[in-house]
């Protein structure tokens, strides 16, 4: 009797990976280079993948006893929601299906520097005149949104303070490929902003540079000036 070879073992595979988490695993090199004297990352750094948890799915079993002569095979004892088929004869075959799923989770890791200390000298100033930037990074595999919130102006410690007009530039980039993407924000005093970005806009790592620039008059008065800032990164 001729044996009929039957092969419907099959693999599937349901991905949700992005190219953002692509270029995070395989194509950078993390963390990123010094920026303005600081090395990176001021935290640990983004996690490794890692399987936090698998369960065992579509059981199945199959038995065969063979006759005497041990010439013939046959199924006794089959069943199990993966089992396609058993088959006997002059060979034994049991043929499951074995099917992969792989549920990859959200991930935002924020990581970088946000506040900025600048001494200015010089007597002679006026106009807009840029005093440091800050830099940090977002690596994410999710859309996420930059909301910038309850920035001030400059306001100077004393009996009587002086206030100065500061806007922050937000500069956004794919850290990976400048040129695929790359957009900019300027936040004014008292208002709020928010930026919603995709992890195929920017391959999963964003670099962010927070560019203050203070208006100053022609003589800016000595002391100390602060202003306050709020940025905000959320799952959108």
């Amino acid at each position: 009797m001729q044996h009929k070879m039957i092969s419907t073992i099959r693999l599937s595979a349901t991905f949700a990976i992005s190219a953002l988490t692509m270029s995070v695993a395989f194509g950078q090199t993390l963390p990123p280079p010094a920026y303005a004297g600081q090395s990176y990352w001021f935290g640990p750094g983004p996690a490794s993948y890692s399987v936090t948890n698998t369960v065992q799915q579509s059981g199945g079993y199959a038995e065969f006893v063979a006759n005497t002569s041990g010439t013939i095979w046959t199924p006794t004892q089959i069943g199990g929601p993966a089992l396609v088929g058993a088959f006997g004869g002059p060979q034994a075959e049991a043929d499951f299906n074995t099917e992969t799923t792989l549920h990859i989770q959200p991930y935002i890791y924020v990581d970088g520097y946000f506040g900025l200390d600048t001494r200015l000298a010089g007597a002679i100033g006026g106009s807009s005149v840029n005093v440091g930037t800050s830099r940090f990074y977002i690596v994410h595999n999710c859309p996420i949104q930059l909301v910038q919130q309850g920035f001030t102006n400059l306001t100077g410690s004393g009996p009587s303070p002086a206030v100065y007009a500061q806007d922050v530039l937000f500069t956004m980039t794919d850290y990976a490929n400048p040129s695929n993407y790359t957009t900019t924000l300027t936040v004014h005093p008292a208002t709020l902003y928010t930026t919603s970005i995709s992890p195929t806009d920017d391959e999963g790592i964003l670099q962010v540079d927070a560019t203050r620039l203070a208006t100053l008059p022609n003589l800016a008065i000595a002391g100390d000036y602060t202003s306050a800032g709020i940025i905000a990164i959320q799952s959108a």
